[in-house]
């Protein structure tokens, strides 16, 4: 199991959750900005969490020769 094969941690989505509510802030005015602000914080806990299944891992490198046979 590699680094970023883990869950997100708390922190993590509580910080997506934050961020994405003070995007959702900006947009929208009166209880507009209440569901903006909500559905803001949401959306950055559920990507917050999510993303770290996403990030790819490099495991190590290799140099690969190849040949290619062109016929003429």
């Amino acid at each position: 199991m590699g680094v970023l094969d883990r869950p997100a941690n708390a922190g993590e989505v509580i910080g997506g959750a934050l961020i994405g509510g003070v995007i959702g802030n900006q947009i929208g005015g009166g209880s507009g900005k209440d569901i903006a602000t909500i559905l803001g914080a949401g959306s950055g806990a559920i990507l917050a969490s999510d993303q770290r299944r996403r990030e790819p891992v490099v495991v190590g490198y290799r140099t690969e020769n190849r040949c290619e046979i062109v016929y003429r």
